[in-house]
């Protein structure tokens, strides 16, 4: 699984104005991550609940889920999206973000690459690929604010870095931290589990494969509580803060999530 966030226009600008030189060398060095330029003028956008192209996967106060799927050539209405969000590749992707036929920007994404887009500007996504394309977009419904990371992103890597037990049965590796969010990479074996412990805060469990998972909550050797989570790529869990719960994969390959908690 791979994970990337690039900075927009106007922060890279900043960068370089204000930073020391090192650190704007390092600034000039990434790619950036922003809202094309718009033409004027722009039709008027949509939600994507009235764009037949997104379909919902999840939604509470929280956060929402969206799973896109593109014909080749297809494409999208122009869709407003008012807050940041993540796009998580389930196939191939060949992508182009573009505003009212202004030059777009593209993506290219394998399977289980995540990238963070800016919101806060309508546009439609193009599938420019031969096949088509599966993505999910995660969309917090609290300001993500990537620019201004705890760690990860475009701030130093994230210090808990990768832990898991001894056997490396499972492995977790934080991504990034904000102000509302963090976000992690977990790995686990088959047959192998996360040990109980407390959510801190309400987390999105977003499947990167098929996943077949046992969830135990609470700390009892007793099945009567558990719950069966069959999720095929791009499904998702909730789990609610200040609950326990214990994560065992039942399935015969590598169970691949995200853990989206929300501060």
């Amino acid at each position: 699984m791979t994970f990337s966030y690039k900075p927009s226009r106007l922060f890279v600008c900043l960068l370089m104005l204000f930073c020391f030189p090192m650190a704007c060398a390092q600034a000039q060095a990434r790619k950036t991550r922003h809202a094309p330029a718009k033409a004027a003028p722009a039709p008027p956008s949509s939600e994507l609940a009235a764009d037949p192209a997104f379909h919902s996967v999840f939604r509470n106060q929280r956060v929402a889920v969206w799973r896109l799927e593109l014909a080749p050539g297809a494409e999208t209405q122009l869709d407003h999206r008012p807050h940041d969000y993540l796009i998580l590749a389930i196939t191939a992707a060949t992508l182009e973000m573009t505003s009212g036929g202004a030059p777009g920007h593209q993506l290219q994404m394998q399977p289980e690459q995540m990238e963070i887009m800016k919101g806060g500007w309508a546009h439609k996504t193009v599938n420019h690929g031969d096949s088509p394309l599966t993505v999910v977009e995660i969309e917090p419904l609290a300001p993500l604010d990537p620019e201004h990371a705890v760690c990860g992103l475009t701030a130093h890597s994230c210090k808990s870095g990768e832990i898991g037990d001894v056997l490396g049965e499972y492995t977790e590796s934080m991504l990034f931290e904000t102000g509302s969010a963090i976000l992690t990479k977990t790995e686990v074996a088959p047959n192998a589990a996360i040990p109980s412990h407390e959510r801190k805060h309400d987390t999105l469990l977003v499947a990167a494969v098929a996943l077949h998972l046992r969830d135990r909550p609470g700390d009892t050797e007793t099945a009567a509580n558990d719950r069966d989570l069959q999720l095929p790529a791009g499904e998702v869990a909730w789990f609610t803060a200040g609950t326990r719960h214990l994560l065992k994969n039942l399935g015969p390959q590598d169970a691949h999530f995200l853990l989206l908690e929300i501060k």
